[in-house]
């Protein structure tokens, strides 16, 4: 009984946590890396090329890392930025469960 007590004040800790982070990731100004790389990404998937229609330093990776956030905003006609805060939770979410 005492084990099945402190598993769910984990699992409830665990879910402020979450929830704790996600409040900050909403409340805290967007950075502006952020803003540039989701914004040559929508470039990048609309037909822009490398170098051409956009300059970017960071390797090409990143920008397809950005791609599921400006997929499914563009696909749902949501903000990116708020995708983007949802994409970075599930992330890290998925990184402390595994």
């Amino acid at each position: 009984m005492r084990s099945n007590q402190f598993s769910i004040i984990k699992i409830l800790l665990f879910i402020g946590i979450v929830g704790l982070g996600i409040w900050f990731q909403f409340s805290l100004v967007f950075n502006a890396d952020n803003f540039w790389l989701l914004f040559i990404t929508n470039k990048l998937l609309h037909g822009g090329k490398y170098y051409k229609d956009f300059i970017e330093v960071n390797p090409p990776l990143i920008l397809y890392l950005y791609f599921p956030p400006v997929l499914f905003s563009n696909f749902f006609h949501l903000s990116v930025y708020t995708v983007f805060h949802f994409y970075i939770a599930a992330i890290a979410v998925i990184s402390i469960i595994t």
